[in-house]
């Protein structure tokens, strides 16, 4: 994982801004619900010459 996405990820997801906890009722969030696509592309034959067995990073995420 780049760090900017790391750093990303940690700024939207800090308690009190996104999101409060309250034991009782769990999590809930500050933030109104948006429509979310996601688009994903990647392609290559890994089967062999210089990309040979490199792991598909981008799809665990």
């Amino acid at each position: 994982m780049s760090y900017r996405l790391k750093h990303w990820i940690d700024l939207i997801t800090q308690p009190g801004l996104s999101f409060v906890f309250d034991p009782a009722t769990g999590y809930t969030p500050l933030i109104r619900q948006r429509p979310l696509a996601i688009i994903l592309s990647s392609a290559g034959d890994f089967s062999s010459g210089q990309s040979y067995g490199r792991p598909d990073l981008a799809s665990s995420y």
